[in-house]
């Protein structure tokens, strides 16, 4: 099942939901009506990380990640255990963030606004194109 237009990420977040992991949906996601997603992106609530991270959805990497984020890759969807501080997103985040309708379950998402700051504070080359896609769609960044 698709998800934001990424095939098979529906399935997984179900999987996610069902087993009660507490998510907010971050990263693109913000800006999923300017381009399309290539993957979705989590970030876990610190206290079920290890539920996920036992869960069998999906392989845990570590390598070439800090030793407190690994990240746990379910085909696309790829989970954070804390996100990235310094980059403005975290799991505090989602006192922000906007909520929808999916399957039965209340789902978290990045706004706009915080997929902004995200992107600026990252400052990669495809965060970059991203702003651009934000700023000609009218939103400030």
């Amino acid at each position: 099942m698709e998800f934001f237009g990424v095939e098979g990420a529906g399935d997984v977040l179900v999987a996610v939901l069902q087993l009660g992991i507490r998510v907010v949906i971050a990263g693109s996601a913000g800006i999923r009506h300017l381009r399309p997603l290539h993957d979705i992106d989590l970030i876990v609530h610190p206290d079920d990380w290890d539920k996920l991270a036992q869960s069998g959805l999906g392989n845990l990497v570590t390598e070439g990640r800090p030793a407190d984020n690994p990240r746990y890759v379910m085909g696309n969807v790829e989970a954070f255990k804390r996100g990235n501080s310094s980059w403005g997103c975290s799991w505090i985040t989602i006192k922000e963030a906007d909520r929808i309708d999916f399957c039965g379950y209340r789902v978290p998402v990045w706004t706009v606004a915080q997929t902004a700051r995200f992107k600026r504070l990252a400052d990669r080359p495809k965060d970059k194109a991203d702003i651009e896609l934000i700023r000609a769609a009218g939103w400030e960044c």
